[in-house]
């Protein structure tokens, strides 16, 4: 277990990497540009993968609630891509650093909007976290191609076992 969840986890980060190679040819004006899908603009995107995430992360070592994240910080997208690499250059010690045995511990969680919460699995969890990022990740992608014309990556997991292998 403890060997899949550092490939998934390296997978993203490589992916991760592939999919601001194309957000930083947009200009921040494009950055910020409301778009009539999922979330909205790219920022709106980028914003909520990273709260989500540290929001998380936040639960899963035990920190508690986490201070909120205003979009608004992030207006430029250097500002963003600078926060985006030091929170998952955390993301990742952490779950780099974690034991085998740590994977099977249960994680207390709730999504209080949504009116649900368990306790789960520290692996599974960390499955959902690597999901949601690639999920809109995806969705930024799609933004980037169809609404700006720019370039995207393939980010299908074959492509990065073919590259690293």
């Amino acid at each position: 277990m403890k060997q899949q969840i550092d490939f998934l986890y390296s997978y993203n980060q490589w992916s991760n990497e592939r999919m601001w190679l194309s957000i930083v040819e947009l200009t921040d004006e494009q950055w910020c540009a409301e778009q009539h899908y999922s979330l909205g603009s790219v920022h709106d995107h980028i914003v909520h993968i990273m709260y989500a995430t540290t929001r998380w992360t936040y639960t899963l070592r035990g920190f508690g609630k986490m201070p909120a994240l205003e979009p608004q910080i992030f207006p430029k997208i250097v500002a963003a891509h600078n926060r985006w690499q030091e929170l998952w250059e955390e993301i990742n010690g952490y779950v780099f650093a974690l034991a085998a045995q740590d994977l099977q511990q249960e994680c207390q969680w709730g999504l209080p909007r949504r009116n649900i919460s368990g306790r789960t699995p520290l692996w599974q969890l960390l499955h959902h976290l690597a999901n949601h990022a690639m999920d809109h990740r995806t969705q930024v992608l799609m933004i980037l191609h169809t609404q700006f014309g720019i370039q995207t990556p393939e980010q299908d997991i074959i492509f990065y076992m073919n590259e690293v292998a």
